[in-house]
Parts: C-alpha cells; sequence; structure tokens
C-alpha cells in the first residue's frame, strides 16, 4: 500500500475528534471529575486483562519501588490534573477549542524547555 502512513495518521486525527466530541458530551452530561474517575477504573481494568494476558500477573509486581513513586506522580500530574483539566475546559470552551488549544501543548513545552 503506496499511502499506509497517510491513511494511518488520517484515521488517527479522525479518532481524536469523535473522541473529542464524545468526551465534550460525557463531561457535559457528568462532572469532569466523575467522568475522569470512570474512565480511569475501566483504563485500570483493561490495563489489568492486558497484563494478565502478557505476564500471568494482574498486577505488574517486578516494579521496584522508585519506579512506582514516579509512575505515581506521573499520573497524578497527567491524568488525574491534566484530564481534569481538559474534561473541564471541553465544558466551558467546547471540544474544537480545547483541541485547538492542546495543539499548543509541544510548542510550549519545548519553549520552556528551552528555557
Amino acid at each position: 500500500m503506496h499511502y499506509l502512513g497517510e491513511s494511518i495518521s488520517l484515521v488517527v486525527a479522525f479518532s481524536w475528534t469523535i473522541t473529542a466530541v464524545f468526551a465534550e458530551v460525557a463531561s457535559k452530561r457528568l462532572t469532569p471529575i466523575i467522568l475522569n474517575v470512570v474512565r480511569m477504573i475501566l483504563s485500570l481494568l483493561m490495563l489489568a486483562v492486558t497484563i494478565y494476558c502478557f505476564t500471568g500477573h494482574l498486577w505488574p509486581n517486578y516494579a521496584d519501588s522508585s519506579t512506582w513513586l514516579w509512575l505515581l506522580l506521573s499520573g497524578v500530574v497527567g491524568y488525574i490534573f491534566g484530564d481534569t483539566c481538559l474534561f473541564n475546559a471541553y465544558v466551558v470552551i467546547g471540544s474544537r477549542f480545547g483541541q485547538l488549544f492542546m495543539t499548543l501543548a509541544p510548542p510550549t513545552a519545548a519553549i520552556l524547555g528551552f528555557f
């Protein structure tokens, strides 16, 4: 297939758009915090099933305490704080403008990383 990469990128862009619209609707029906908690519970269950299929354990017990600490801190910042703010932005400004501001994250991180 000649245009495999281009086709995949179009499917990904379409998926991001549909996900943002569904998250906006769900954030308006539920609160952003409740939506985030439900999403995290479902993600944890699906991750446990995936880990069980590959390792035979429901929980990755091969990680040390330092790894768990950094994973916990990353999850608090990214999933709890970041996604709750994103779902709240969907309620306040809508998914269209929310995704538009999301495109500013990589250049903003690069500029802040430079300084």
